[in-house]
């Protein structure tokens, strides 16, 4: 009895045996490592962002209050605006609704193009050689 436990614990303990353990966690521990990271990632750019909306949020308040005060003429104001929502016009791509089109359109045809294959005949062409053969 001796004798098999000592060579069990000498099969636990033989290079192949921890080379074999180390290399069945290697895999695990760097899944374990990834998964961490992403983790701290996310939590990295939730703090993040939540930074900037509070940056943006004190931003706007400073600029409708700068709004508010400044000495601009309504005149100057209106004209500004104006501009700015002919600018914002030409840069938004413009929508194209399709229109409503009956049945029946009134188009103009197109060019022609080039004629196609000579179909096969039909039952007519048939009826009419059977006739031609058996009168």
């Amino acid at each position: 009895m001796d004798q098999s436990a000592d060579r069990n614990v000498d099969k636990q303990n033989s290079p192949k045996a921890v080379y074999l353990r180390y290399l069945v966690s290697f895999p695990t521990l760097v899944c374990f490592v990834l998964s961490l990271s992403s983790i701290a990632v996310c939590f990295l750019m939730t703090f993040k962002t939540h930074q900037m909306e509070g940056r943006i949020q004190e931003l706007e308040i400073k600029l409708s209050d700068f709004c508010q005060d400044s000495s601009v003429s309504k005149d100057l104001r209106t004209s500004i605006e104006t501009l700015l929502q002919e600018r914002l016009n030409e840069a938004m791509p413009k929508l194209r609704v399709a229109r409503d089109v009956t049945q029946e359109c009134n188009c103009p045809p197109g060019p022609p193009g080039k004629r196609g294959r000579k179909g096969d005949p039909g039952e007519s062409y048939f009826f009419i050689a059977s006739c031609l053969f058996f009168c």
